[in-house]
């Protein structure tokens, strides 16, 4: 045998060449010796297969031949699957009569075992999922303690810190509390003295204030003889209408009798209680009291007898507001007439000064 005929041996479809002819599938021969177009390509496939299969369970061929031959068979198939369907009437024809019944149970056992690895494969699959299950339950239990540990750390951390703060913060804190201890007793000390001091200051206040009104009375009551109408520094009502202003205010319009009728009247209403043309309004979150110009009786007034008596009995009205709100007599004050204001006690006792010194010059 030539060495191309030994390396050829090797191909599967060169098995049957040492084969004796008798026993050679026919398709083969054809093939051989160019009658190509007269095989039986399907019925030939066929019967190598189940020649190869037959081999394989006897051990009569290598298992590289077979696979080789199956790898062919597999390429063939793929283009025209239709060539492997068995002659079924043929099955039987020749050889071992058991082959066929063979072929079957080995079939049958191959797809007995095929469904026991499919239902294997499943019960691993099955398991696979779990274990994976599983794995992940674990890690995830893995990292939440591993997250607890890692709070419980921080916890203790915090807790040994606070602890350290509040050890400092109370060490701290007696010796401030010392501190203010002594300073508080110190501010009592204090409080205790200034009350004593404004307990005097107040007394003292109290009797200063009293000489100082009996004094102004005797100003006042002194004044009251010494001084006239022409005076600079004398004494005023306040809320009392003066009756010489009134009657330049209504001259020529009344005559005297009239205007001493009209001021009485205005007198009466500007002591009557019940009468109170003023309002009060806030000012920067300050209550503050304000005169009514458009009431309606000094609307009246105003009407009939002018500005200038309206502004007489508007002036009282504040005066009396201001001085002797819950009506009764009006208050004497000092008054300082030059510049339209309340006197001083200085100013009262210089002009009574300078008035004795005027008299003893005359004398």
């Amino acid at each position: 045998m030539s060495k191309r005929h030994r390396t050829a041996a090797s191909d599967p479809w060169d098995d049957d060449q040492d084969m004796p002819p008798q026993k050679a599938p026919p398709g083969i021969h054809r093939a051989k010796f160019g009658m190509v177009h007269k095989v039986d390509w399907s019925r030939l496939i066929w019967d190598l297969a189940e020649k190869e299969m037959v081999d394989l369970s006897k051990g009569r061929r290598p298992d590289w031949t077979c696979h080789y031959a199956a790898y062919l068979q597999r390429l063939i198939w793929v283009d025209n699957p239709g060539l492997f369907q068995p002659a079924l009437p043929l099955l039987g024809l020749g050889g071992d009569q058991n082959l066929p019944s063979e072929l079957q149970s080995k079939m049958q056992e191959v797809e007995a075992r095929s469904k026991l690895l499919d239902a294997r494969s499943k019960l691993l699959d099955t398991r696979a999922e779990h274990l994976e299950s599983k794995s992940k339950e674990l890690e995830e239990r893995a990292l939440a303690s591993k997250t607890l540990t890692e709070l419980e750390l921080l916890n203790r951390n915090l807790l040994a810190e606070k602890e350290a703060i509040n050890s400092e913060l109370e060490i701290k804190g007696n010796g401030d509390l010392k501190n203010l201890r002594e300073e508080l007793a110190e501010l009592r000390d204090g409080m205790q003295g200034l009350e004593s001091l404004n307990q005097v200051l107040v007394t003292k206040n109290l009797i200063d204030n009293d000489k100082l009104q009996a004094a102004r009375k005797e100003l006042i009551d002194g004044l009251m003889v010494a001084t006239n109408g022409r005076a600079n520094i004398g004494l005023k009502r306040m809320g009392e209408l003066d009756p010489k202003a009134v009657a330049n205010a209504c001259r020529p319009r009344l005559s005297q009798k009239k205007t001493l009728i009209l001021c009485s009247k205005w007198e009466a209403e500007i002591r009557n209680a019940g009468w109170h043309p003023f309002k009060v309004i806030m000012v920067d979150d300050q209550p503050m009291e304000i005169f009514l110009d458009d009431d309606d009786k000094l609307v009246e007034l105003k009407q009939e007898y002018g500005d200038q008596m309206f502004a007489l009995v508007k002036q009282a009205l504040i005066e009396r507001n201001k001085y002797n709100p819950s009506g009764g007599y009006p208050e004497t004050l000092l008054w300082n007439f030059k510049h339209s204001r309340e006197a001083t006690m200085e100013e009262a006792v210089q002009f009574i000064v300078k008035k004795c010194c005027a008299n003893k010059r005359k004398r």
